[in-house]
């Protein structure tokens, strides 16, 4: 009958929407790794000038060598850690560890939440903004 095939359709089509949710949900994304700041020569600064750019959005230097500071960034109990490396005239940054952010390599391609790639943007961000900032004000 009529009234049976689309009580089996709607049956159906509520069942894939729940089964969708979870994939539909997901707060992973791939691992991104910020664009170099790029600057145009060599600053005997950069340490400092770093530093004066981690605690804007509440990171922390947990180890510092020369040409390059590790960072941690506790936000609730999400933990995000990265390395700050600057030699020459750039500053790059690769990812370290976190909890709670449900990193894993899925088919070979490290995922993490969604949010760690956004703050860590913002870090890079902060970093080349104060590196602009200082260069106006040295001048």
């Amino acid at each position: 009958s009529s009234r049976a095939f689309v009580m089996r359709h709607l049956t159906l089509s509520i069942l894939s929407c729940c089964l969708a949710l979870p994939v539909a949900g997901c707060r992973a994304a791939p691992v991104l790794t910020p664009v170099p700041i790029l600057v145009q020569e060599p600053r005997a600064d950069m340490h400092e000038v770093i530093l004066r750019a981690l605690p804007r959005r509440g990171w922390r230097v947990i180890a510092d060598e020369p040409g390059k500071l590790t960072a941690r960034l506790h936000l609730r109990r999400h933990v995000a850690v990265v390395d700050i490396l600057y030699v020459g005239d750039k500053v790059e940054f690769a990812y370290v560890s976190s909890e709670y952010l449900d990193y894993e390599v899925v088919d070979g391609v490290p995922t993490i939440h969604r949010n760690y790639n956004a703050w860590v943007e913002n870090l890079r961000d902060d970093i080349a903004e104060e590196l602009l900032v200082s260069r106006t004000t040295d001048s």
